[in-house]
């Protein structure tokens, strides 16, 4: 292993998220922004959004009282009055369509470790949501009821709890079936007895609160949100390590699936969005899926997710596999990785750490590239989720990766031997 990504591969491993409260997203929105929306994935421009991301700017739209309906709020889109801009860039991560306006409420993730902050909205159940594109008045109730009744609750609880630890919830997760991307049942089943533990022993919970914490308990995905902002936390930790090959983010946004490196930070390398494969619901089409989209492939540069798929034997049918196919996957993934993270085990493999820290430098070498799982929306606005399966990322965004930090590392070479160009 080269000394950069050692470097990278220290921080990685001395990371130490620790989910610390729930707020409204205007903590990642600085003043002045207006009416300005963040997006997962790369960079997009309107024209090139699909259905369903339009779905989903709609909801947040109308929810942020900027619009009072999809039309209105899509005029303003089509007519530049929103903004647009990728959350990776101001550490929220977000899944599927992944929209986010100044009032959602995002769970916060500090890395103690390194003094970083990543948010993530919180998520609001399966099927016909915000999130995979759906804009109906039951919707948009639920994103009203997050916001004002369930975020404050969770933020007091958090706040009195002086936050929670989350690599002890991970690693449990992990021993009881969880891949931590498309299965997250046992962290959020944690996540509930932390919380009603010590809301109880803070005198937080109040009869009147069940409904809040009822949700949670029995949405068993609203855990991935703090999954995916604990990814970005413990990563941002890794930006900036000059000559670093190690991938700091992998994102999709149903156009353009990017990621970007530890040594080159900010900086993205694209390729066109693959398909997801995987199982889909009748009476929904192959034809009528969106591409890959969403930031929760964030999960998988940590080894959660498809890289940790085999030991979650639940989701198997729901993406379309079986224990042969989730070893194999498994196994190549250690092969583009630098290091197993034996903080988080997973014993069906024999308590092997999880394959940690993608080198972007053995993908570009090689044929394998990462493959993570996703949810499945409908291209289109106003269906919402038709599936699940996983993605196979393309190679060239690695490749790309790895000839700008060769074409970097020359010219800081060129500028060593040069003093006077420093002048």
């Amino acid at each position: 292993m080269s000394a950069p990504n050692a470097a990278a591969m220290e921080r990685l491993a001395a990371a130490e998220p620790v989910l610390v409260d729930v707020v409204p997203a205007r903590a990642a929105f600085p003043e002045g922004d207006g009416m300005l929306l963040l997006h997962s994935g790369p960079p997009i421009a309107v024209a090139d959004l699909p259905g369903c991301t339009r779905g989903a700017i709609a909801a947040i739209a109308i929810d942020e009282g900027w619009a009072d309906s999809p039309e209105a709020a899509l005029a303003l889109l089509d007519a530049g009055d929103i903004a647009l801009a990728p959350g990776h860039d101001r550490g929220v991560v977000a899944p599927v369509c992944g929209v986010v306006g100044p009032s959602s409420p995002v769970f916060v993730v500090r890395n103690e470790a390194a003094d970083k902050v990543a948010y993530c909205p919180l998520n609001e159940g399966r099927g016909a949501v915000a999130r995979y594109g759906v804009y109906e008045p039951r919707v948009l109730e639920q994103l009203r009821w997050l916001r004002t009744d369930l975020a404050p609750l969770l933020g007091r609880l958090l706040r009195s709890a002086g936050g929670l630890a989350l690599v002890p919830l991970l690693s449990e997760a992990l021993h009881m079936g969880d891949d931590l991307h498309n299965r997250t049942k046992a962290f959020t089943a944690a996540l509930y007895r932390e919380l009603s533990l010590r809301g109880t022993a803070a005198g937080l919970l109040p009869a009147t609160t069940a409904p809040a914490l009822e949700f949670v308990a029995r949405s068993d995905v609203f855990g991935v949100a703090a999954v995916m902002a604990a990814c970005k936390a413990m990563l941002l930790a890794l930006e900036g390590v000059p000559g670093s090959s190690v991938v700091t983010t992998m994102a999709q946004n149903g156009h353009e699936f990017g990621i970007r490196v530890a040594g080159l930070p900010g900086r993205w390398f694209t390729a066109p969005a693959p398909r997801v494969e995987g199982v889909i619901q009748p009476p929904w089409k192959d034809d009528e899926a969106a591409l890959g989209i969403g930031d929760s492939v964030i999960t998988e540069c940590v080894g959660f997710g498809g890289f940790a798929t085999v030991g979650a034997p639940a989701i198997y049918r729901y993406i379309g596999g079986d224990i042969g196919r989730a070893r194999e996957i498994a196994e190549a993934m250690y092969g583009i990785t630098l290091a197993e993270d034996r903080r988080f085990a997973i014993p069906v493999i024999g308590y092997r750490g999880v394959a940690s820290g993608i080198d972007a430098a053995l993908v570009a070498a090689g044929e394998v590239t990462p493959i993570a799982n996703a949810g499945m929306s409908h291209k289109d606005a106003g269906v919402g989720q038709i599936g699940a399966g996983y993605v196979v990322t393309p190679r060239q965004p690695f490749a790309d990766a790895v000839a700008a930090l060769e074409a970097a590392g020359r010219s800081a070479g060129r500028l060593a031997e040069e003093p006077s160009a420093r002048t």
